[in-house]
């Protein structure tokens, strides 16, 4: 695949988006070193701390003798590994700095074990999205009549992500949806090339390790519904389509960027939101039940 140069980068792309993560992480060796409320009290301070500087924004927060659990919105170049790598050596090193003597408790001087657990979570589920993205001939062809449906991409066995898949030292569900324009809002896609897109659009994927649980393409639009690994944020997984597939109709129907007189075929803009088995609300409920009991 050829490596191209299009214009889309983090520093001029605009988003609308909802990216809300279930994260978990337990102490080392399940070691109960957060059993007294001072200790929580203070984590629960601590981690807030760290997630104001880091400018993600907890949601909820609960915490239990060997456990972690938040609910975090990030923004779209925030990638969920990254976050939870910043939470927990943060939260370990000024844990520490308050109770050293929870050196001796845990045998080291790390708080945390290795693994956490993530969840991609939003205002709807997965099987919400996946049957949207599905409806997309219906939705506007006969419903709203202002686009047409030119090709598809279902995965042959999308259930296999919508629960935890095993990764380096984690489990996780991470599904995100991403809708991308071409300049304008013009119906720009033409049935000849539709085809030809989402294969292009497939290779991509397999070359990136995204997996495309489904994809849709419209003469004026493109939604895409795919599994990311949780090293991968939901804007690589925009500018990687995006830049892309620009480079392809550059190369393919060249004439549209004659017309419009731009770098490239999409706007500087999308539509990014993570999905997942739950929503939003109902992780938010769970925890607040976990800290009741």
């Amino acid at each position: 695949m050829q490596p191209i140069d299009a214009p889309f980068h983090s520093g001029n792309m605009r988003y609308a988006y909802q990216l809300h993560y279930h994260l978990g992480f337990r102490t080392r060796r399940r070691v109960p070193a957060l059993r007294a409320s001072d200790r929580k009290n203070a984590l629960h301070a601590i981690l807030s701390g760290v997630c104001e500087r880091s400018d993600y924004h907890v949601l909820q927060a609960e915490i239990d003798d060997r456990w972690v659990r938040l609910l975090v919105s990030l923004k779209p170049a925030d990638a969920p590994a990254k976050a939870v790598q910043t939470i927990k050596a943060n939260g370990s090193r000024l844990m520490f700095e308050t109770f050293p003597e929870m050196e001796q408790e845990i045998g080291r001087r790390s708080l945390w074990s290795r693994g956490y657990y993530l969840r991609g979570v939003g205002d709807v589920p997965n099987r919400i999205v996946l049957d949207y993205v599905a409806r997309q001939k219906e939705r506007h062809e006969g419903e709203l009549r202002n686009s047409y449906h030119l090709a598809e991409h279902v995965h042959p066995d999308p259930q296999s992500f919508l629960d935890l898949r095993p990764f380096s030292h984690c489990v996780a569900e991470y599904n995100c949806h991403f809708v991308c324009c071409p300049v304008g809002h013009v119906g720009a896609v033409e049935q000849p090339h539709a085809a030809a897109l989402v294969e292009y659009v497939c290779r991509i994927a397999q070359a990136r390790e995204i997996e495309l649980i489904r994809l849709a393409v419209l003469s004026d639009h493109v939604h895409c519904f795919a599994a990311l690994r949780p090293h991968q944020s939901p804007e690589w997984l925009a500018l990687t389509l995006m830049n892309n597939t620009s480079y392809w109709f550059r190369k393919n129907n060249p004439g549209v960027f004659k017309v419009w007189d731009v770098p490239g075929f999409w706007t500087c803009s999308g539509f990014l939101r993570t999905a997942g088995a739950a929503t939003t609300n109902q992780v938010r409920h769970h925890l607040r039940s976990l800290s009741a009991d």
